[in-house]
């Protein structure tokens, strides 16, 4: 970027020097997008010298923060396709959810409408905490032109919070210590389970290792046992959208989704199950168990809650730091979210056993 094409471009972006700096700062990061400003072209030192004191961090954050929500979109993850975004502005809250025994039945010309009986009230805890780290520029890292290190740390910082929301959201769907989040009439419980009994009015757990078709079979079936409410009169579809799986199982399970026939199987069987569903596998998995499956609508079970989205925030200028430790300016990278499960019906576990 040249000196004095920059120091024009700051001043005629604006009346003030906030509007200046937004508006420059909006440029470089399109820029950037539309490949006419190399990374390496950036220069914080120069950027510093040839615009005002209060406009510089305005620049610099909108640069750090593209350079940062760039990173943790590319970053790999399949937490958000597990999950379905709920935003929120409360940390804890309970999600009412009513069960009962359905009496729909006909109503004849005159009769009266039957009351739905024995509502039992349910409710998920969704929880939520606070995530992030705070990156400080000091005097020489500006006066040094360290850009190439601040714009890679922002980029790790997506990184890394792409990567801390993968652990929440794949520890909750394995129910892990920790991350338990399903709390049915009140009170925490596993949420897997070979029982048909309150909680667990329809079972969610089978103990097959994924091997061939007939172990997808046997959680195909259980998915047919589930119900809407706990009388077991109106069955729910679930659709088995993904195969999650541990890393250690991917390829077995790619091979029993994929192929139209079944793998090892005599006379080209048809596979009942090709391209059913979209397999998924994590590390995340594997950390924990490596013969573990999970197969089902995981969007209709699991939330994702937001309470603050994505952010960077500049740190107030003329604060102890500046002094103290020579730090110029800081930025501070964060979220607020938390996974949560608002049912058991919709989800199969497998314990991978047999």
């Amino acid at each position: 970027m040249d000196r004095k094409a920059t120091k024009a471009l700051f001043e005629s972006s604006g009346k003030t020097d906030f509007e200046r700096g937004n508006n420059l700062g909006k440029r470089i990061v399109e820029g950037i997008k539309n490949k006419k400003i190399r990374e390496a072209d950036i220069s914080i030192r120069m950027l510093h010298e040839e615009v005002t004191t209060s406009a510089f961090p305005i620049i610099l954050g909108q640069v750090l923060f593209y350079m940062f929500l760039k990173a943790y979109q590319e970053a790999p993850g399949i937490g958000d396709k597990l999950t379905t975004l709920y935003t929120s502005k409360v940390t804890d809250e309970k999600m009412p959810i009513a069960e009962g025994k359905s009496t729909i039945r006909e109503v004849k010309e005159s009769e009266p409408y039957p009351h739905t009986g024995m509502i039992t009230e349910r409710y998920v805890e969704l929880s939520s905490a606070k995530r992030g780290e705070i990156l400080d520029i000091t005097e020489e890292t500006i006066m040094e032109d360290r850009t190439g290190l601040i714009m890679r740390a922002a980029q790790q910082y997506g990184k890394w919070l792409k990567a801390d929301k993968e652990v929440n959201i794949l520890s909750t769907i394995q129910d892990l210590t920790g991350y338990k989040a399903w709390y049915p009439a009140g009170s925490q419980a596993a949420l897997y389970s070979t029982g048909t009994t309150a909680p667990h009015f329809c079972s969610n757990q089978i103990t097959n290792a994924l091997a061939n078709y007939t172990d997808l079979d046997a959680a195909y079936k259980l998915m047919g046992n589930m119900f809407h409410t706990s009388d077991k009169k109106v069955p729910i579809i679930v659709r088995p959208k993904y195969l999650l799986v541990p890393v250690a199982l991917e390829t077995t399970a790619k091979r029993l989704i994929k192929n139209s026939v079944n793998p090892g199987f005599a006379n080209n069987e048809v596979n009942p199950f090709a391209n059913m569903s979209e397999v998924l596998s994590s590390p995340h998995l594997d950390v924990n168990s490596t013969i573990n499956w999970f197969w089902g609508d995981f969007q209709e079970q699991f939330l994702w809650k937001e309470v603050i989205p994505l952010q960077i925030i500049q740190r107030p200028p003329n604060t102890g730091d500046d002094y103290e430790r020579d730090v110029k300016y800081s930025y501070k990278f964060r979220y607020k979210g938390g996974c949560g499960a608002i049912d058991h019906r919709q989800v199969i576990k497998s314990t991978g056993a047999a």
